[in-house]
């Protein structure tokens, strides 16, 4: 567990905690461009149980008080923020509805999905949310490009939970892309795959933002039908048969299309992490956070 926010004044060579002890999981803090007071602080919450700890919060005076500027329900948390640093105001916010028990896991529901706030928080508005049937899919990534905040990724993912086993994928895994800052938003897909994904890491190469990375835990395998490996899945069997693995994907041309950059499978279970980092002066230098 975590156990709050915590600031330095002095580079790194000691730490202070200022506040939100309960919200257990942070998974992104976003200082605001032009105001250090001004912080937003993506919550998880509780793992295990119903948490109205979970949501975004806001500092406006350096942590010395809190705000929960997005919160909505005691299932949904915020798993990844972005700013618009040409107009702070506007922040989007990427949302998976989560449910952990000790006999099964609930990976989705209709608070799933990205949020957007063109007032600093005091109002939301839903603008993504990608559906399986009923399940509305959690999203877990995603990034802004930094020569125009209008144009954002994401990264959906689907995985099923059940007392004897777990499958991290699904037909609803994917990456989506906006140019109108959320109005509409576009799955992207040519060179990449397609079936049964689960988690997706997302990166863009800030000097030259046509360049995208994407880890991608691919669960289909070249032996099996769609059919054959989806009934394994939702019944969280291992697979009977070899899969794909987790392969590292580049586009050069913002996403219009993807080629694969590795070989062989790269890191372990991404559903701890899946995160995939670019060198900011160097294109050509990945990292990969694995278990």
């Amino acid at each position: 567990w975590g156990n709050g926010v915590y600031k330095s004044m002095d580079q790194g060579e000691s730490w202070t905690s200022i506040g939100l002890e309960k919200t257990f999981h942070i998974a992104r803090v976003i200082i605001h461009p032009n105001n250090s007071n001004i912080v937003y602080v993506a919550a998880l919450g509780n793992l295990w149980d119903a948490s109205k700890e979970r949501g975004v919060y806001k500092t406006t005076n350096g942590g010395r008080s809190w705000k929960k500027i997005l919160y909505i329900d005691d299932e949904t948390g915020v798993v990844d923020l972005s700013i618009d640093i040409n107009d702070p105001s506007t922040l989007y916010a990427a949302t998976y509805q989560r449910m952990r028990k000790t006999w099964g896991f609930n990976g989705g529901g209709s608070g799933s999905g990205i949020y957007k706030t063109i007032d600093g928080g005091k109002s939301w508005k839903k603008i993504l949310s990608v559906k399986h049937e009923k399940i509305h899919v959690g999203v877990t990534d995603l990034v802004m490009d930094p020569r125009d905040p209008n144009v954002l990724y994401a990264a959906s993912y689907q995985r099923i939970r059940r007392p004897w086993g777990f499958s991290n994928a699904g037909p609803k895994s994917g990456i989506y892309k906006t140019t109108d800052g959320g109005k509409k938003w576009v799955k992207l897909s040519t060179g990449l795959p397609s079936g049964l994904l689960g988690k997706i890491g997302l990166a863009i190469y800030p000097n030259d933002p046509d360049i995208l990375y994407a880890i991608i835990e691919d669960a289909n395998s070249p032996e099996m039908t769609f059919n054959e490996r989806w009934i394994e899945i939702q019944n969280c069997k291992p697979s009977s048969k070899h899969t794909v693995g987790n392969i590292v994907y580049r586009s050069d041309n913002a996403g219009i299309t993807w080629y694969q950059a590795s070989e062989g499978n790269v890191g372990g279970r991404p559903n701890y992490y899946g995160q995939i980092i670019v060198d900011p002066n160097n294109d050509k230098i990945v990292y990969v956070l694995s278990e």
